[in-house]
């Protein structure tokens, strides 16, 4: 174990925030990964937005537990987004690891995730590749990789601009404190995107570390937020704010002016050519609706129209390249399964087959 003492006393290091919302079933797993961390100066604080189901007694359990576990339950419904502000409110650490309460870590996250902040002093986030897995937590795929550990601040907005991603999403990060202050926290205004957000804003305060190595483990379901209703095409409400949050009031034909024109063409120009792949493909009332949701929602129409051709000929390099890749061979994922997860799943299997396998193709 590595256990790292704070030059605070009783403060600790990292402050592990995790909103809940009827989520009892994944929960115990969530916080499970958390107390088989090998970095041990940490506290748990889990917000629950007034669940309906056994979140409550699943949470106060743990608690009894372990000393480090808080749990509040909110005296009025927030979100998901204004729930994992408040989460904040509550810590006490000089770093602040979100994480969904659906998703699990790695042991060594922390670990390896402070190592970094070590390495990159001018680091205010840091990112890790993740693991998808299905309901039962089977490997799926791997994230996404980014070709080095360390990027300036400026360098990942430019990345967001052009459309290259890497910043990753809430159950990735590990954030330093003072620079989610100054970032100004959580956009609570954002349904989909809040994370997303938080990641570019902090980007303009400070640096960005990374690790390929999948870290955490998240975990794909029907019930999960990002699945909420898809048909009122939220997610296309949200991507177009984005471009104004992180280059707000520019004057015309400056260089944040051109910025914003820039990724509102090329996020217009994506939906856009999804709406037409899905038109071809059969779904024609589908991909009408999106399309009519880009033009409707878009703050300026041209620079989408101008975009088009280049987001098609991208696509398509990207698909040809990924055809290439897909004749390798593929590796085998490794899931490390929390104590609780590894034991439901092995009772299930030695009643049916015989012991779990915790590894599969991705």
């Amino acid at each position: 174990m590595v256990v790292k003492k704070s030059e605070l006393g009783d403060v600790p290091t990292v402050s592990v925030c995790v909103p809940a919302y009827n989520y009892g079933r994944f929960i115990a797993d969530c916080i499970e990964s958390v107390l088989a961390q090998t970095f041990t100066e940490w506290e748990l604080i889990i917000c629950d937005d007034r669940s309906t189901d056994d979140t409550r007694d699943i949470c106060t359990g743990f608690v009894k537990q372990d000393r480090r576990v808080h749990y509040f339950l909110n005296e009025k419904q927030l979100g998901m987004y204004p729930n994992f502000a408040r989460t904040v409110t509550y810590a006490r650490g000089t770093y602040l690891k979100p994480l969904c309460a659906d998703d699990w870590l790695h042991p060594e996250y922390l670990e390896a995730c402070l190592k970094l902040m070590d390495k990159y002093p001018t680091a205010v986030l840091v990112a890790t590749n993740c693991i998808e897995t299905d309901v039962d937590g089977n490997p799926l795929a791997s994230n996404y990789f980014l070709p080095r550990e360390f990027f300036r601040g400026k360098d990942m907005i430019r990345r967001e601009i052009f459309g290259l991603g890497g910043i990753g999403g809430n159950s990735s990060f590990l954030i330093r404190r003072w620079a989610y202050e100054r970032a100004g926290g959580y956009d609570t205004s954002f349904l989909y995107l809040g994370d997303h957000v938080l990641g570019l804003k902090l980007c303009l305060v400070g640096d960005f570390a990374y690790t390929n190595s999948p870290l955490f483990y998240g975990r794909l379901h029907e019930s999960q937020s990002s699945m909420n209703d898809p048909k009122k095409f939220l997610d296309v409400m949200d991507w177009f704010r984005v471009p104004d949050t992180l280059f707000p009031n520019s004057s015309p034909f400056s260089k944040n002016w051109c910025f914003v024109r820039l990724m509102v063409g090329r996020i217009g120009a994506n939906y856009t050519i999804t709406s037409l792949v899905q038109i071809v493909r059969g779904n024609r009332s589908w991909g009408i609706e999106l399309l009519r949701s880009v033009f409707c929602e878009a703050p300026v129409r041209w620079p989408i129209l101008l975009m088009i051709p280049f987001r098609l000929i991208a696509r398509i390099v990207r698909k040809i390249l990924w055809g290439r890749r897909g004749r390798r061979s593929v590796p085998v994922l490794v899931v490390i399964k929390p104590k609780g997860l590894r034991s439901r799943q092995l009772s299930a299997s030695e009643s049916a087959c015989g012991p779990e396998v915790v590894t599969g193709a991705g």
